[in-house]
């Protein structure tokens, strides 16, 4: 069965994915699924490894979190809700030809006899770490602990830090490859992504804005409407407050229920493509320096100060091109390691159990349908990946991003691991 792998993997960068997975994946299911109730790709997950490296099982588990990542961001990105069966199977080759990878990565890391320090571990493990702490901190401000954040990931302590020093031993192969086949961007190169994507170089405007937000219990959607008065005569007292002279700050600091109260109700700057839209007619009506009245929203209630504006305008290039060149120089490594993991696809060694592009054959308009072959079982005898061929990297395509940051579009970067990402990218 010949594999179809004629697919560009954007968000691109090798580290993004190594990022994303940090090893704080689900397990395999201990019960067989109601394959009923599942897509066409989870339906066709054998019980066992989604395939072999080097004789190396890649966990099931591995390949239903990263599935279901991929799925959830292109959901979001395309403001979908159920996806079509052929981006569903599109996504299981992305998240498979992923994992396989990292696995052959890790496996050269081992060969190569590549070490971490037990320092390394600690450090990258507690940056993770925080890092999930701080997404899945509350409006309430408080943080989960070590322990809630390793209950969401489903995975003791030591489970998560031997998955975090896998990680950095892809990370450091990784650069070993890149480094042997240097491949440096040449001053023309970025000036042409300049020229060619000018649509990408313009920064957006922002406002700069602090707020006072207290929701009404137990939840907005579920408040009576003498529920919403009772929040409002907070907010009436704190906009008094401010007004008799005390400071917006101290004011947010004592009454402000949002995660921004330790700073004053600070939200910093924000370009206004960001902001709900209430907060930017909130802000498009004030002068740098004042308030609104009390604003209600599907959140809750809202007082809105104005620090500053600034108008977006176009990015000069000499602004921009140290940004360009790292992503090229992002492009041209990631291009290197995939090149080198086809190459170990391309001897052999790799077996793969998951078996998806039939399913890509059988669908309408594809050459040599017939048929709808969704409710095929998995293939159970292992079949040796023929040659992989992933096309040459290219420049992606990216959305303009402050402070003249051009970035390639990158796969979500996944925060508690043991459940799809939700909406934060």
């Amino acid at each position: 069965m010949k594999y179809c792998w004629n697919i560009r993997i954007w968000g691109a960068s090798l580290a993004v994915f190594i990022v994303a997975v940090a090893g704080w994946t689900t397990g395999a299911c201990a019960q067989p699924p109601d394959l009923t109730k599942l897509d066409i790709v989870e339906r066709s997950i054998p019980d066992g490894p989604v395939a072999l490296v080097d004789g190396k099982g890649v966990p099931r588990g591995d390949f239903l979190f990263l599935y279901r990542t991929e799925l959830l961001a292109m959901s979001d990105h395309g403001h979908v809700e159920k996806l079509p069966d052929k981006a569903r199977v599109m996504a299981g080759l992305v998240s498979l030809r992923k994992l396989l990878e990292r696995e052959i990565l890790f496996q050269e890391a081992l060969n190569q006899k590549i070490t971490v320090s037990d320092k390394e571990v600690d450090t990258a493990y507690q940056a993770r770490l925080d890092s999930l702490k701080k997404e899945m901190t509350g409006q309430d401000g408080v943080a989960p602990d070590e322990a809630k954040v390793l209950e969401k990931a489903r995975q003791n302590r030591e489970e998560a830090i031997a998955s975090v020093r896998k990680t950095l031993l892809v990370d450091k192969i990784s650069n070993t490859i890149t480094a042997e086949k240097k491949s440096p961007v040449q001053d023309s190169e970025v000036r042409k992504f300049f020229d060619n994507r000018a649509d990408l170089f313009k920064r957006p405007g922002t406002v700069h804005l602090m707020q006072i937000f207290v929701k009404p219990p137990p939840a907005p959607k579920e408040t009576p409407e003498a529920g919403w008065e009772k929040s409002r005569k907070v907010m009436e007292k704190a906009l008094a407050r401010i007004r008799a002279g005390e400071s917006f700050e101290t004011v947010a600091k004592e009454v402000s229920e949002a995660p921004d109260r330790e700073k004053g109700g600070d939200m910093g700057s924000i370009p206004e493509e960001s902001l709900p839209p209430f907060f930017v007619e909130a802000a498009r009506a004030l002068q740098p320096g004042a308030m609104s009245d009390i604003i209600r929203s599907e959140l809750g209630l809202h007082i809105v100060k104005l620090v500053a504006r600034e108008a977006g305008g176009d990015i000069p290039f000499e602004q921009a091109k140290d940004r360009i060149a790292a992503l090229l120089k992002d492009v041209k490594s990631e291009e290197i390691v995939s090149n080198f993991c086809q190459g170990v696809m391309d001897q052999g060694r790799v077996q793969v159990f998951l078996q998806l592009e039939r399913h890509l054959a059988a669908m309408p308009g594809a050459e040599g349908s017939k048929g709808d072959k969704d409710t095929e079982p998995a293939t159970k005898e292992p079949q040796k990946t023929p040659a992989v061929k992933t096309p040459a990297a290219k420049a992606p395509a990216a959305k303009a991003a402050p402070a003249a940051k051009p970035k390639a579009p990158a796969a979500k970067a996944a925060p508690a691991q043991g459940k799809p990402a939700p909406k934060k990218k």
